[in-house]
């Protein structure tokens, strides 16, 4: 009689509010362990630095690809939270993150620890969107911003307790003996940091697998949002949603890299041990940290009571004013005893904006875009066999490339994809434009003939001879005339083609040159992506040709602007930037 009358049934009432609490609980515990897995690479950052023979630069990168994965892969997981089920997609991330943890472990150069640590990022990126949503539907709206605040403790005292561990097993490790393991041999001490910190995420996924779903709350609408609705609330209200996630961003960036930095800062500035300036740094975070995100729901709270309807956002930009503030007087300060002291305050204010920022979303956001309706019910279990599978496929990577080769580990993933039944022959073969991998195929086998018969080493000399008269032979001269000749040869034959032929010549032109191969490499690399004057550039721009709107000599009028900005730019780089980060 509702659906005849035109009339949407009442939503559920929110269930228990001693159950809602408790997942708000297991929430913080969850966010415990993924800030104890993320941050424990702080506290080993010399020791790994003398084995893996890496500068600090890199090491940097080691926690800024993990923030490039997690935001990337926090999109789609945040569509699928709002289709499947939550607990499960949890538990799952928990699983994941906590493997790759142990797998930087296990790994044997910077290279499989970049990796793990790309596979610590997508895992925990499961976390905060399926929390959002998860809390949206427990606690009515204006409990949700606390609820938020309160789950968001969890990863501050993760933090926190990931320095007073990690730097806890740090030491203990590096006083016990050696560890072996069968396959993996001897484990040094940071090293095993990663292991047996990793280890208990994989129990506390099972505690998740074990939770009830709450109810889904459409608000007015059954059927949940579509992505137009969502384009359409962005449009209306695209400069408050922009300058809040830029400004946000921004200060969880400057959270993070001066939490990452605070033990080399104490390390090599103040001369204290790892182990001890983690164990100092955990209990300042542990203690100090959860008062700012609570703080400052209590202030929001309070603006919010006067009327106030931006309380939420000026409450996350006084906490992190005082933030900035206090991290810029930790630099003046004489001895680290002042400095520990200003931690407090600064620990306080760097966490405040972080649960905040999260909870103004909920309050502005219409229910029907911040959850919807799982109508396909749970995940089938070829869907968790394909999942399996591909974090199989990514270990392969990390582990056997070197030895097997990637495209061979890549090549057994589509096999065990076809042996599992997941997908058919008929579907790879309609889908797959054969055309492209023989033409990668080809390029590739010939960029490897060129090498090993020393075509490539002609080729090269008989380049640098026709430059050298004209200054093309050496630094940016000879930079510049490789990013020519790499534009010009990508927009022929695509992008990775070209690299692929090209690379062995320019890495002679180098060896040749007396240029830094990584610069020369670099600049080859970057260079193949400026596809932008042809169709045949990359498939991006093959896909908007097909659209029908642009007609091939589009592409060359607007592209050839972009060519010459695109070049300047990383000429630019390489002079100037590279150097500084030891390039």
């Amino acid at each position: 009689m509702l659906a005849i009358a035109g009339l949407r049934p009442a939503p559920s009432p929110h269930p228990n509010p001693a159950y809602s609490w408790a997942v708000v609980g297991a929430l913080v515990l969850a966010a415990l362990v993924a800030f104890i897995d993320r941050q424990v690479v702080a506290i080993v950052v010399d020791p790994m630095k003398a084995d893996l023979g890496v500068n600090d630069a890199q090491i940097g990168w080691l926690y800024g690809v993990f923030a490039v994965f997690y935001a990337i892969a926090a999109l789609p997981i945040a569509w699928l939270a709002d289709r499947r089920s939550r607990k499960f997609i949890v538990a799952a991330g928990i699983f994941f993150w906590s493997l790759m943890t142990m797998a930087c472990g296990l790994s044997r150069s910077f290279w499989h620890v970049l990796l793990a640590r790309i596979g610590v990022g997508v895992g925990e990126a499961t976390l905060s969107p399926a929390a959002t949503s998860l809390l949206g539907d427990l606690f009515p709206r204006q409990r949700v911003p606390l609820a938020l605040s309160v789950f968001q403790t969890g990863a501050i005292m993760g933090s926190g307790i990931a320095f007073i561990i990690g730097g806890y097993v740090l030491g203990l490790v590096q006083e016990a003996p050696p560890l072996k393991l069968p396959f993996f041999g001897e484990l040094r001490p940071w090293q095993q940091t990663f292991v047996y910190v990793g280890a208990p995420g994989l129990l506390m996924a099972l505690l998740f697998a074990l939770l009830r779903e709450p109810a889904r709350r459409t608000g007015a609408q059954v059927g949940g949002g579509r992505l137009g609705e969502l384009a359409a609330f962005y449009r209306s209200n695209l400069k408050t949603l922009t300058l809040h996630h830029l400004g946000f961003l921004s200060l969880v960036l400057a959270g993070y890299a001066f939490v990452f930095w605070t033990v080399p800062f104490f390390v090599r500035v103040h001369g204290y041990e790892a182990a001890e300036a983690s164990q100092i740094f955990g209990w300042i975070f542990l203690i100090a940290g959860p008062t700012g995100p609570i703080l400052v729901a209590l202030l929001a709270r309070r603006l919010s009571d006067r009327g106030a309807k931006d309380a939420n956002i000026v409450g996350g930009m006084a906490g992190g004013a005082a933030a900035i503030l206090i991290i810029l007087a930790i630099q003046f300060t004489p001895n680290a005893f002042w400095a520990f002291v200003l931690y407090v305050p600064a620990m306080a204010a760097i966490n405040s904006p972080f649960g905040i920022a999260a909870g103004a979303l909920p309050v502005i956001t219409p229910p029907n875009l911040r959850a919807q309706v799982a109508a396909e019910g749970p995940m089938k279990a070829g869907e968790w066999v394909s999942i399996a599978l591909f974090f199989l496929v990514l270990l392969g990577w990390i582990f056997f490339s070197q030895d097997l080769g990637m495209g061979t580990v890549a090549v057994s993933g589509a096999v065990a994809f076809l042996v599992a039944g997941l997908v058919r022959w008929e579907d790879i073969n309609n889908g797959v434009n054969w055309g492209v991998v023989l033409l990668y195929a080809a390029a590739i086998s010939l960029g490897v003939q060129m090498k090993d018969t020393g075509a490539a080493a002609w080729v090269a000399q008989s380049f640098l001879d026709a430059l050298s008269p004209i200054g093309g032979g050496e630094g940016i001269g000879l930079w510049a005339a490789v990013s020519v000749l790499t534009t010009g040869i990508t927009n022929m034959m695509s992008n990775g083609a070209a690299v692929a032929v090209l690379g062995p010549i320019v890495l002679n032109m180098a060896d040749l040159a007396g240029e830094s191969p990584i610069v020369v490499g670099f600049v080859c690399a970057v260079s193949s992506a400026f596809a932008y004057l042809t169709v045949v550039g990359t498939p991006a721009c093959t896909i908007v040709y097909s659209s029908g709107f642009l007609k091939t000599t589009d592409f060359l009028v607007v592209g050839w602007k972009m060519v010459i900005a695109s070049t300047i730019i990383m000429l630019m780089a390489a002079a100037v930037y590279w150097p500084l980060v030891g390039t």
